[in-house]
C-alpha cells in the first residue's frame, strides 16, 4: 500500500479513507478493494518470505558448510 500511495503522491490512508458519506454500493466497493488489497499483500508477503529464506540458504552454504 505504501508503493501505491507513492504511486499517487498521497498518504496511505488516503487509499482507503471515505470522502464522503458511504453508499451501501461504496461499502461493497470499498470491502471488494480491502479483500484484494489484502491478497495482493499476502501474495507479495509470501515471495519475500520465500526469497529471504533462499537468501538465508544461500548464505549458510557459502559460509557456514565449509
Amino acid at each position: 500500500m505504501v508503493k501505491l500511495a507513492e504511486a499517487f503522491k498521497i498518504e496511505v490512508y488516503e487509499l482507503i479513507k471515505p470522502e464522503k458519506a458511504s453508499s451501501p454500493k461504496n461499502n461493497a466497493n470499498l470491502t471488494k478493494f480491502t479483500e484484494e488489497i489484502i491478497d495482493i499483500l499476502s501474495k507479495n508477503l509470501k515471495i519475500a518470505e520465500k526469497n529471504v529464506s533462499l537468501s538465508l540458504t544461500t548464505l549458510q552454504d557459502k559460509y557456514l558448510t565449509k
